[in-house]
């Protein structure tokens, strides 16, 4: 099975929808309907613990054969801290400076695992995941 990869950005409180195909090499649909389970997690580089999980008919559904959707709720995006959003660093509105190791141990990965009905476990998408802080609101 082909990882999609996808980085995405998420506003502190924000509730998130992430929707995706599961696709072959080929590029082919891959039937989940059957899967003994379909898990998102996100965690820090570098540890070997989830900050937060989502799972099976808890946050992750099958939506189709070979699709799914991850609801990332406003409490989990809430409880993750601020990162650096690298593609600013080269963007010409931002005054450029070096991403420092600090900012990288910093970062988020989240990933989709994939368990088939027949018990093979794959990484169906895999990605940086930023996290933005929510402007206050004016009284």
């Amino acid at each position: 099975m082909r990882a999609d990869i996808q980085s995405i950005q998420i506003v502190q409180g924000d509730d998130l929808r992430l929707s995706s195909t599961v696709e072959d090499q080929g590029g082919d649909p891959v039937d989940i309907s059957g899967a003994q389970d379909l898990r998102w997690a996100v965690g820090r580089n570098g540890e070997t613990t989830a900050d937060a999980e989502l799972t099976l008919g808890s946050g992750v559904e099958i939506t189709t054969n070979d699709g799914y959707y991850v609801d990332i709720s406003a409490a989990i995006s809430g409880a993750l801290s601020e990162t650096t959003y690298w593609p600013e660093l080269r963007s010409a509105l931002v005054v450029p400076r070096q991403l420092s190791k600090a900012d990288v141990r910093r970062s988020y990965w989240h990933q989709v695992r994939l368990t088939t009905s027949a018990g093979k476990v794959h990484t169906i998408l895999d990605g940086r995941l930023f996290v933005r802080p929510a402007v206050p609101a004016t009284a």
